[in-house]
């Protein structure tokens, strides 16, 4: 959504009909859950990137300023274990996604789109050696099961 420097972003501009959210933990911003019983659609804005980054986008795309900016209910840690986090409340993008979601729209949505996050967290720590193929969340498909890193065939070259 954002233009190139030589090319000014365009002015942000909701679907008619709907109401803009920004999802951004900062001064003034409003508990989510406020908006989960509204009859008018939610229309849902996350920046992605580092805290520095998101916290720019406000300023760097026209219109977004106007918009409410919401935060997510205290929750359980991150799940995104390939990285460290700085903040406490901090989320991979995805699961804060999926968390936000879950708040707007019910729990089963969250629940799919964090089994996804679960899985590909799980298989990248697996394919890095670090967990057990068995603590894979829907295990380890077939195709890559010959590229285990625990195992002498981690190496094989690809077919």
């Amino acid at each position: 959504m954002r233009g190139l420097e030589s090319e000014p972003s365009r002015p942000f501009s909701a679907p008619p009909g709907s109401r803009p959210l920004l999802l951004y933990p900062s001064e003034g911003a409003i508990p989510i859950f406020e908006f989960a019983q509204s009859e008018q659609p939610n229309y849902l804005i996350v920046p992605d990137g580092t805290w520095r980054q998101a916290s720019k986008v406000r300023n760097r795309i026209p219109g977004l300023r106007d918009i409410p900016r919401v935060f997510l209910p205290k929750a359980e840690p991150t799940e995104y274990r390939l990285r460290s986090e700085i903040h406490d409340v901090g989320l991979a993008t995805i699961e804060a996604i999926a968390r936000a979601l879950g708040v707007l729209e019910g729990p089963e949505i969250q629940h799919k789109l964090l089994l996804v996050f679960r899985t590909f967290v799980e298989r990248t720590l697996w394919s890095r050696g670090s967990i057990a193929a068995s603590e894979v969340s829907g295990g380890i498909p077939d195709g890559a099961q010959r590229h285990d890193p625990q195992s002498g065939l981690a190496r094989v070259p690809f077919k």
